[in-house]
C-alpha cells in the first residue's frame, strides 16, 4: 500500500553439516570446554545442533536462521581446534531436527549397535576423510536424533 514501510523478508531456516579434524586427539577437558562455549553462544544466537566426536574427527550439524548459522560456521572456520573443515550440506529446512539442544553431544565410542552400524558405513564411505555424500550424512545424523543427549555441564 502507498506510504507503507517495507518489511524485511524473514530469513530461511538453514541446516548445515560439516566434518573437521582436530589438530590432535581431543580429551574430555577440551571437549567440555568446546561444549560449554558452544552451548552459551548457540543459545544466545538461537542455533541448535549436534556434535559428534570420534578419534580426532568432528561431525557437526547447526540449525537456525541463515545469518546466525553462517556466523557460527565462520567461527568454526576461524577456530584453530578445527582443520580440514569439509562442508557436507547447507540446505533450507522447514523445521529443526534438534530443536531442544543448544548443542547435543555424543562420543561415537559410546553408541548403540544400530548407531555403530551407521558409524561403520559413514567411516567406510570415507566421509570423515572428505569423500562425503550428503544423503549419507543425513541418514547418519538421523541415527542420533532420537538418542542424542545433553551431557552434564
Amino acid at each position: 500500500a502507498a506510504g507503507s514501510t517495507p518489511t524485511a523478508m524473514p530469513q530461511p531456516l538453514i541446516q548445515l553439516i560439516y566434518t573437521s579434524k582436530a589438530p590432535r586427539l581431543v580429551g574430555l577437558p577440551t571437549l567440555t570446554d568446546i561444549l560449554r562455549v558452544s552451548r552459551r553462544n548457540n543459545a544466545r544466537d538461537q542455533v541448535t545442533g549436534l556434535l559428534l566426536y570420534h578419534e580426532g574427527s568432528f561431525i557437526q550439524v547447526f540449525e537456525g536462521l541463515s545469518g546466525d548459522v553462517n556466523a557460527v560456521y565462520r567461527r568454526v572456520l576461524d577456530d584453530p581446534r578445527h582443520r580440514d573443515v569439509n562442508l557436507l550440506v547447507r540446505r533450507q529446512v522447514a523445521y529443526r531436527s534438534f530443536p531442544h539442544w543448544a548443542m547435543g553431544f555424543r562420543n561415537i565410542a559410546e553408541l548403540t549397535d544400530e548407531q555403530q552400524r551407521y558409524v561403520s558405513t559413514f567411516l567406510q564411505d570415507g566421509t570423515l576423510r572428505g569423500g562425503a555424500r550428503p544423503g549419507l550424512a543425513h541418514r547418519f545424523l538421523d541415527a542420533f536424533r532420537e538418542r542424542a543427549q545433553e551431557p552434564d555441564e
